[in-house]
């Protein structure tokens, strides 16, 4: 079926379609299947794995930033980046990763487990003495917990 008959068709106005993995999945071998998960790194999320971006929780935080003050930049996922926002307070830089928990656990030792690959990203970030890597995390409770990402250690900072 041709390319342009398929996005015609009712119900593929769906954000994020690709008729190639709809009908049938014909991507026929593994330089095509290289060329898809490169597409979805390139977006910033991989919707097979991931999920999509928590959109909500980073307004809330970005808001919440505001309100102290804050200069905020949005990063969008399509860049690729292990941030979600920016933020510029007092002369300090801060890259914020902000991530929503099914299940409340907020102690350290519960973060570095169930926020492995968030801490494992932000940790790859070359930082300064002015520049600093924080992990936002909002339970299932509605509340907001700030960590500070070290090189060799996370410290859970005050309530957002």
């Amino acid at each position: 079926m041709p390319q342009d008959i398929l996005t015609r068709l009712p119900g593929h106005a769906i954000r994020g379609y690709r008729p190639d993995e709809a009908y049938g999945n014909r991507i026929r071998n593994s330089r095509q299947q290289g060329k898809l998960q490169r597409e979805h790194r390139t977006r910033g999320w991989n919707r097979m794995t991931r999920g999509h971006p928590p959109f909500v929780a980073i307004r809330e935080t970005s808001q919440i930033l505001a309100a102290r003050g804050a200069i905020i930049i949005t990063v969008s996922p399509e860049c690729g980046l292990p941030i979600d926002l920016i933020t510029w307070e007092g002369g300090v830089i801060t890259l914020i990763r902000v991530r929503r928990l099914k299940y409340a656990g907020y102690r350290i030792d519960d973060i570095a487990v169930s926020c492995a690959r968030e801490i494992a990203d932000l940790r790859k970030i070359p930082v300064t003495d002015r520049i600093y890597r924080e992990l936002h995390v909002r339970g299932p409770d509605r509340h907001w917990h700030r960590y500070l990402v070290l090189p060799d250690a996370i410290e859970e900072l005050d309530d957002v």
